[in-house]
């Protein structure tokens, strides 16, 4: 969260651009969520929405994923067998700091 979403946040911040039609609403997302200061305030909500999401799953079928499980933990809980691809990692890290530096780079 904090190298993906808040880090872009930040630059946009900083950079006093953001040609995104949704600025506005993530601009209002991250003051709302952690008052604009994910490293001080991150914490602390995840935990609170992690605790408000399992109190509503308590007593019912409920899966909390850990991504790094992959395929399996999803599949038993579903009752489908395991595919035969790689588990999807679309939101990588590496891929946002390689497009985020060539477009930095366009900028000059």
């Amino acid at each position: 969260m904090n190298a993906t979403l808040v880090h872009h946040h930040q630059r946009m911040l900083e950079q006093k651009i953001d040609p995104s039609p949704l600025a506005e609403m993530r601009r209002a997302y991250h003051r709302y969520c952690w008052e604009d200061d994910f490293a001080k305030n991150g914490r602390t909500l995840f935990a609170k929405h992690n605790a408000a999401v399992r109190a509503v799953g308590q007593g019912r079928r409920f899966l909390e994923l850990e991504a790094a499980g992959g395929w399996q933990p999803l599949c038993e809980f579903l009752g489908v067998p395991v595919p035969d691809i790689a588990f999807p990692r679309k939101d990588d890290w590496l891929d946002y700091k390689s497009a985020t530096q060539a477009a930095d780079a366009t900028r000059g």
